[in-house]
């Protein structure tokens, strides 16, 4: 399962959750009166961002370890949007299924 290190404490996110053990994909969400800027080049470290909107992005990774995930988060006001650097842990599968469908994203 994906880990989600603690967020700092300026942090404009609420939630980062693992969504997917098989798919290794985890979904980030912004504080209420917050959204994520869809012209910003939000990231996924070296995972692939599956999708984006306003309330939330998923990203599937593709590679064990510690990652950082890059989001832009604006208020709802559009005052002011703020890049957020976010700290996963990505494990190794510890399913045969969890791994198969890991190594199946690199191809």
């Amino acid at each position: 399962m994906l880990h989600a290190r603690p967020l700092a404490a300026d942090s404009l996110l609420l939630q980062v959750a693992p969504i997917s053990e098989w798919n290794q994909e985890v979904m980030i969400m912004p504080l209420a009166n917050h959204h994520f800027n869809l012209k910003s080049p939000n990231r996924c470290g070296n995972g692939k961002l599956i999708s984006v909107t306003e309330g939330s992005v998923t990203c599937r990774m593709s590679s064990v370890g510690a990652q950082e995930l890059e989001v832009f988060v604006c208020d709802d006001k559009n005052t002011f949007c703020k890049r957020e650097m976010v700290p996963v842990e990505v494990p190794w599968p510890n399913t045969f299924l969890g791994l198969w469908q890991f190594l199946k994203s690199f191809f």
